[in-house]
């Protein structure tokens, strides 16, 4: 009868502690919802938040032909504590990623990076491009490509790609260690990228794949790794795949909630982007 009596009255301190705990949480939860969203909020490895876990780690912004929806990823990009985002679908059009020539799998100013922080820049509204933050980007060394190295330097860069590292693929003898893994990442499933229509393609990466100084990584699904050679050695012609554009906000950047850009169902973009009209995709 008295291990009873203890078992009834450890049960009691348990039910205790977890109408508190609830209690707590319900306080903090409100609290949460009811003050002004930023950015950092709904980051997905943001693991405190409430919000990203109601509302998802989506932000629609602005684009030449309308809104588009970016994943936010990270909260502190590669420790400089800024806010990554990575457009979800791909981009309409394939590129090439630089011209034919040796050395042509460096990623500092090659054609992929050199129209990332022009052309599409441009297709992004003023009001987007004024959110942008200049991102200390690590990419492969030049001395390294074609020569199996794995030495690595930083640029400055406002648009990016996605590199080898970050999407949490296999390690590779052929690849130099570019940024973090992130988290969203780890399950490589996620790093299957598609076009608004459904189709999963496969898109460049920013790391070279270091043996040859003409061939770099790309990604289609978490079963094919692969990588690509600049040109086509049958036709000489410039080999060309799908683009999946990354950058960095501040993580303070507001964002407010906003109908009109998804049938049903109000979305996040940014606060200023909220008093404008419109806006399906």
């Amino acid at each position: 009868m008295k291990r009873l009596k203890i078992s009834k009255n450890g049960m009691k301190q348990g039910f205790k502690i977890f109408i508190s705990l609830t209690v707590i949480w319900g306080v903090y939860a409100l609290v949460q919802l009811n003050r002004q969203v930023t950015v950092k909020d709904i980051v997905f490895d943001n693991i405190l938040s409430i919000i990203n876990k109601l509302d998802g780690y989506t932000v629609y912004l602005k684009e030449k032909g309308g809104y588009e929806p970016y994943l936010v990823l990270s909260k502190n990009y590669n420790g400089y504590g800024n806010v990554l985002l990575l457009r979800k679908y791909l981009l309409d059009e394939e590129r090439i990623f630089n011209e034919e020539k040796r050395w042509g799998a460096y990623y500092e100013d090659s054609k992929i990076d050199s129209y990332l922080n022009t052309e599409f820049k441009q297709t992004l509204s003023p009001l987007v491009q004024k959110q942008l933050v200049t991102s200390q980007l690590e990419i492969t060394a030049e001395s390294s490509v074609g020569s199996v190295g794995d030495d690595t330097i930083s640029i400055p860069r406002q648009v990016f790609l996605l590199s080898h590292r970050e999407l949490s693929l296999p390690k590779s003898g052929m690849t130099a260690k570019e940024g973090r893994r992130l988290l969203y990442m780890i399950n490589t499933a996620h790093a299957i990228a598609k076009t608004k229509e459904g189709e999963a393609l496969e898109y460049w990466l920013r790391t070279p794949y270091t043996e040859h100084d003409t061939t770099i990584w790309t990604f289609r699904s978490p079963l094919t790794p692969n990588y690509s050679a600049l040109w086509d050695m049958g036709s000489r012609s410039l080999e060309v795949r799908s683009v999946r554009p990354a950058f960095c906000i501040k993580k303070d950047t507001k964002l407010e909630r906003k109908e009109g850009i998804v049938p049903g169902k109000a979305v996040f973009v940014l606060k200023e982007d909220a008093k404008s009209n419109g806006g399906k995709r």
